[in-house]
C-alpha cells in the first residue's frame, strides 16, 4: 500500500471504524474532505450527519492512494 502526506481539502476514503463502537457517522468505503489538521495527528471531517469531528488519520487513505492500490489489486488478480 503507498502511503501519500495527507493536506487540509484532500479527498479520503474512510477504511477502519474499529473499536469507535457502534454509533460512529462514519461510513466505510465512503469518500470525506479533510477540513484540518490537529497538531496530534487528527484529522477534521464532516460526519455522515453533518457534524465537523476528528477522528485517527489512520483510519482514511487518500482518494488517490485507494484508486492505485484497487487497480494493484485488480492488475495482480489478472497476472
Amino acid at each position: 500500500m503507498i502511503v501519500t502526506k495527507m493536506l487540509v481539502g484532500d479527498s479520503i476514503i474512510c477504511v477502519d471504524l474499529k473499536g469507535i463502537g457502534d454509533k460512529v457517522p462514519m461510513t466505510v468505503g465512503k469518500k470525506y474532505e479533510i477540513l484540518s489538521i490537529a497538531s496530534d495527528g487528527l484529522i477534521e471531517v464532516i460526519s455522515d450527519v453533518g457534524t465537523k469531528t476528528y477522528y485517527l488519520k489512520n483510519r482514511f487513505i487518500l482518494l488517490s492512494d485507494f484508486r492505485e492500490d484497487k487497480l494493484n489489486k485488480l492488475l495482480g488478480e489478472v497476472e
